[in-house]
């Protein structure tokens, strides 16, 4: 896959070399969600001149079948799936491991809650013994129509295998949030902490969507 993006302050270039390494979130006969393993390649061009990227990305599929696809009016809402907090967050721990962390929950009760491992050319690895825990919220956001959203300031996961810690991490966000993933936003952070028992530390991605009464903790 070829991906191409002009913004008022930079530009990207990168190819997508996408593998068969899938890791499925939901798999049913009324919806689907994968992430297929994908190592880049490109540029990145702002008012510093050009840099040439690298690294692990996914590609993200999702499919659902809906009773708007039969019919015209809008459904109601207590139809809807009751989805009041998701997070989706991907790191990479080094030039061929991945990490892709997920919390949903529905009506205040966890829904997913898994930690994908995922090692270029070998087996993907599937925790699902996860914590995720929101140590401080930030200032709130607020979006185009008002409505105001608590986001983290800093956050940590944790990770056991047959009751063996294999990853333990604490996180900060450390960008500007940018609305619009539905309700919620997309931002950057920075982590510290351990993986399979050696210090790591480096950038993550994370979408954030939270419309619960409670602080996040589970």
């Amino acid at each position: 896959a070829h991906v191409v993006g002009t913004y008022p302050t930079f530009s990207v270039d990168y190819r997508l070399s996408i593998t068969d390494q899938v890791s499925y979130f939901v798999k049913s006969p009324v919806y689907d969600h994968l992430s297929l393993l994908a190592p880049y390649r490109g540029t990145i061009t702002d008012g510093n001149g050009t840099t040439e990227i690298s690294g692990l990305g996914t590609f993200e599929y999702a499919r659902a079948s809906t009773p708007q696809g039969l019919l015209r009016p809008t459904v109601n809402a207590v139809w809807k799936l009751p989805a009041d907090f998701f997070t989706y967050q991907i790191i990479e721990i080094d030039e061929r491991t991945q990490i892709l962390l997920t919390d949903v929950s529905a009506r205040g009760r966890t829904a997913c809650r898994l930690v994908h491992v995922r090692v270029l050319g070998e087996e993907t690895s599937v925790l699902d013994d996860v914590r995720f825990e929101v140590l401080e919220y930030g200032e709130p956001q607020q979006d185009p129509w008002g409505r105001s959203m608590r986001v983290p300031s800093r956050f940590r996961w944790t990770a056991n295998d047959s009751g063996r810690e294999v990853l333990n991490l604490e996180c900060r966000p450390d960008s500007p949030w940018r609305f619009g993933h539905g309700r919620g936003y997309v931002g950057a952070y920075s982590y510290d902490g351990s993986f399979r028992s050696r210090d790591v530390s480096g950038s993550g991605y994370i979408e954030w969507v939270d419309t619960q009464a409670e602080p996040r903790q589970g």
